[in-house]
């Protein structure tokens, strides 16, 4: 799945509100994918779906196209 990039810097701003606000809710998991030797950010990854019932979590993902098929999240 893709989609548009962030067209403006108002787009960015508005996509990390959106992040910021989203750990106020109690069952919200997304984490930063960064580059260890210099933590430059390349992507992120969430909990999409959770059941505790079964004790089992969806994750989604999405990276910079410039990361996609070198093999930082292989499943």
């Amino acid at each position: 799945m893709t989609w548009p990039t962030h067209q403006t810097l108002q787009d960015t701003e508005d996509y990390v509100q959106f992040c910021l606000q989203s750990y106020s809710q109690e069952k919200t998991y997304r984490w930063v994918i960064e580059l260890k030797e210099n933590q430059q950010p390349i992507g992120d990854i969430s909990v999409v779906s959770l059941d505790e019932r079964v004790q089992a979590a969806e994750l989604g993902w999405v990276f910079s196209r410039q990361w996609w098929g070198q093999g930082y999240l292989v499943i």
